[in-house]
């Protein structure tokens, strides 16, 4: 006996251990993901794997019983046969294979939730904040109306005021109502019903854009700078590029400072209506632009001198001989053009006034500040809208997906229990087809009938300890 246990334990040897081919036939891919495969062509796979792996433990068994490998001892006694042991540690490897990936998904799932959930938190401390400020703002648009409302109403009286005067006017004695005698005269008005109180009749248009208003102010430095560069270039000479240098700085820096000082001074009395506003500068404001007109003044008054010192002709002493006497004491250009200096100096001076005070009235054609305060806080309440229904679809959306946590958890653990049950389905089939082939096989009837004695066993594979 100790000659057959012997040569069992050689055949034992000799038997090929399932490869590789079979564990990539059983591997982990085969084991359903929630999701991820097409349950139709999962369900194939596995099909096919576990075609395979039974035909290679069939062939294997019947190779056996050819051999002589086993006999009815080995069968019946108390271990496993060597290919039923390599079977069960294949299976115990393959689901050891499951539970890391499984582990891996799980671990994936967890962070994709927390992530879901940090994401569902953060959008909705965003909406709480936006719907917080837009609460905010809708106050602010409800004070304002009300600023609005309020100087609707003021002009209303000042209306009804001038109405009143002029039908007083109208009514007096010699006034335009008893101018015709022969007219009738004019009758009572009769009772009306109060009138509503008044009220702001909505935002409108401004008159010139930004863009527009920029453009225009650089229009008009335009206008101004020809009367600096004539002005300067006596005072810092020609010729030189560094005297050019320095008449083109202070022509540019002179018209800019002309043209702005104006339209900054109505902007800022126009901005003295809104609460806040800071009216002590109103009075400086007053004394910059009395300065501002001293300045045209002078400026004018010194371009129109320059004026009067100019030649219409210049010549060369040694060449005056030449010309006509009348050529030669030519006068100058004011005195060419027959305007005197004074005039010449008014004209100068009203173009400085004029090109400023358009820019002193682009300054006061700005919006209200009670007016410009409501449209501005009627955008910001639209962008914190659109923000808010933003913040609302994001938590929304990531609330969903971090209350699907616990059901696709609950589908990960169901998948690897489903793998697993199939995993120990096929290998304890595979090693009950072994013993089938190993039966059939068999030429001594011993082993035959020790085989399928074995083989009525189950299981017939040790259970896995793992999960």
């Amino acid at each position: 006996m100790s000659t057959t246990h012997t040569g069992a334990d050689d055949g034992r040897r000799r038997i090929p251990r399932p490869g590789r081919r079979a564990a990539a036939a059983a591997a982990p891919r085969n084991a359903p993901r929630p999701r991820r495969r097409n349950r139709s062509g999962h369900e194939e796979e596995l099909r096919q794997a576990r075609s395979a792996l039974l035909a290679r433990c069939r062939r294997a068994g019947r190779r056996a019983a050819r051999r002589g490998v086993f006999d009815a001892w080995v069968l019946e006694g108390e271990g496993l046969p060597s290919w039923l042991a390599a079977l069960a540690a294949e299976r115990d490897e393959l689901r050891h294979r499951l539970d890391s990936e499984a582990a891996v998904e799980r671990s994936a799932a967890v962070r994709s939730a927390a992530q879901a959930q940090a994401e569902a938190d953060a959008a909705e401390a965003a909406l709480r904040h936006s719907g917080e400020a837009r609460a905010e703002r809708s106050d602010h648009l409800d004070i304002t109306r009300a600023q609005l409302d309020r100087l609707a109403e003021q002009a209303a009286r000042r209306r009804q005021l001038r109405d009143t005067v002029a039908h007083w006017v109208e009514r007096r004695p010699g006034g335009a109502a008893q101018a015709a005698p022969d007219a009738d005269p004019l009758p009572e008005p009769a009772a009306r019903p109060a009138a509503d109180p008044a009220r702001w009749e909505g935002a409108s248009a401004t008159g010139i854009s930004r863009r527009g208003t920029l453009a225009l102010l650089c229009c008009l430095t335009l206008v101004e700078l020809p009367i600096y560069w004539t002005s300067f270039q006596r005072v810092h000479g020609t010729g030189d590029p560094s005297a050019n240098l320095l008449t083109a700085t202070f022509t540019v820096a002179v018209g800019i400072v002309m043209v702005s000082v104006p339209h900054v001074l109505g902007r800022l009395l126009r901005t003295l209506p809104a609460t806040g506003a800071p009216r002590l500068l109103a009075l400086p404001a007053l004394v910059l632009l009395g300065a501002w007109v001293h300045a045209c003044w002078v400026l004018g008054g010194l371009r129109a001198s320059l004026l009067a010192e100019d030649r219409a002709l210049l010549t060369n002493p040694d060449q005056a001989r030449y010309l006509d006497p009348g050529m030669a004491d030519a006068g100058s250009v004011l005195d060419q053009i027959g305007m005197g200096e004074q005039t010449m100096s008014l004209m100068f001076t009203a173009l400085l006034l004029l090109s400023g005070g358009v820019a002193f009235l682009l300054g006061l054609a700005v919006a209200h500040p009670y007016l410009a305060a409501y449209r501005a806080t009627s955008r910001e309440r639209e962008r914190l809208m659109a923000a808010e229904r933003e913040s609302t679809l994001a938590a929304r959306r990531a609330g969903q997906r971090a209350a699907a946590h616990p059901a696709e958890a609950q589908a990960y653990d169901d998948a690897l229990k489903a793998a697993q049950s199939e995993v120990d389905e096929r290998y304890e089939a595979a090693a009950h087809a072994y013993l089938d082939g190993v039966a059939a096989a068999a030429r001594d009837p011993a082993v035959t009938e020790a085989a399928m004695r074995l083989s009525g066993q189950w299981p017939l594979l040790p259970r896995s300890t793992g999960t």
